[in-house]
């Protein structure tokens, strides 16, 4: 997925973009409304991390013209701000979700990919994994040969993570939180574990790991 942060406190700018970056996301950054809209006009971003008071044009004003140009561009609001009329703004001018600063980058993530989510699911998109393996995100079945097979929850959920992250890439630590939902882990290697029983379902070559990051379905 393509984001562009529009944050016109330039370290809070730089830092959101590395940590994003860092989990594998394709990030531009932008300092005001008016770079923002120009940005925006020459490339196809699919997210705007947004905040609402920018210098010259406002967050709410650079999503309505950033919808002129891409109607289906996802947006997700950042501000101090917190009052009743601020989020209903947000809303109305076609953002998808809004957080308050602070906040923490894991719940940002999480956001981040709910988003992604919701407009993956929107497309109904069957993936195809192997010649004999596909994945319907619309149902969250995996196929072979037009069968759906039954998986155990945790490598059904690990599945799902995989097939619907954006760019196709999971950190260790996005995917332990999301499995476990903030429980101590059974065992260090149980990720490792579950790796490579999904391996010996969809092939070994079909999940890819990214040493000291994290784990890629590989598509067709």
């Amino acid at each position: 997925m393509k984001i562009l942060v529009v944050e016109d406190d330039r370290d809070l700018c730089d830092t959101l973009s590395d940590a994003l970056s860092a989990r594998g996301l394709s990030v531009a950054q932008a300092y005001n409304g008016a770079e923002a809209i120009e940005m925006i006009i020459e490339h196809p971003y699919e997210m705007l991390l947004l905040d609402i008071n920018l210098p010259g044009k406002n967050g709410f004003e650079v999503l309505r013209e950033a919808k002129r140009f891409y109607p289906s561009i996802a947006a997700l609001f950042m501000t101090a701000l917190d009052t009743s009329e601020h989020i209903e703004e947000s809303f109305r001018s076609g953002g998808d979700d809004y957080i308050r600063k602070p906040f923490a980058m894991k719940e940002l993530c999480f956001r981040i990919e709910a988003i992604y989510r919701r407009l993956y699911h929107l497309k109904s998109v069957d993936i195809a994994i192997s010649s004999v393996h596909s994945y319907q995100t619309s149902t969250e079945t995996l196929l072979e040969n037009g069968t759906p097979l039954t998986l155990k929850p945790k490598l059904a959920r690990l599945l799902y993570l995989l097939a619907t992250h954006p760019t196709r890439m999971m950190t260790r630590e996005m995917i332990e939180d999301r499995l476990w939902e903030g429980e101590d882990l059974p065992d260090a290697a149980i990720l490792r574990i579950y790796i490579k029983e999904l391996r010996a379902i969809l092939g070994s070559d079909r999940i890819t790991t990214i040493r000291g990051v994290g784990y890629r379905l590989e598509t067709l």
